[in-house]
């Protein structure tokens, strides 16, 4: 059996398995469970701080991330405001190119959220951006 003959046996074979992974993974729970846009601010290089108020609907989440917009960012921290009013504290110390997210801030027991604070370092720059709050809702 030649190279050519083993290729046209296998690479059907190959194809169709590579077709039912690909469809196992997009169909996983995981996949189910994609990050939603939060909230966003436009904001100036030079801000220290933004803070996020959630809607009732939006306020049980498993975790999130902050997203830089068109400009880089150093996330120094990140305070999550339960609707309780009990708090938990995250300190990031993240680079974020433009465009980027921070890694994934768990949200201790799924409570539901009131208010989510962010605290990065000002830089010198003048310029506008953007930067979300992405969640993964709790289920």
């Amino acid at each position: 059996m030649t190279i050519a003959t083993r290729c046209r046996n296998i690479c059907p074979a190959l194809a169709l398995a590579l077709l039912l992974a690909v469809n196992a993974i997009l169909v996983s729970p995981a996949a189910a469970q994609e990050l939603e846009l939060i909230g966003s601010a436009r904001t100036t290089h030079q801000t220290a701080s933004l803070t996020f108020r959630l809607s009732p609907g939006q306020s049980r989440l498993s975790e999130i991330r902050v997203r830089s917009g068109s400009l880089a960012l150093h996330l120094e921290a990140v305070e999550i405001v339960f609707a309780d009013g009990s708090l938990q504290r995250a300190l990031v110390q993240e680079s974020l190119g433009p465009g980027h997210q921070s890694r994934p801030i768990g949200i201790r027991n799924r409570q539901a959220v009131r208010e989510i604070h962010i605290s990065k370092r000002p830089g010198m720059r003048p310029g506008e951006t953007v930067i979300q709050i992405l969640g993964r809702p709790a289920r």
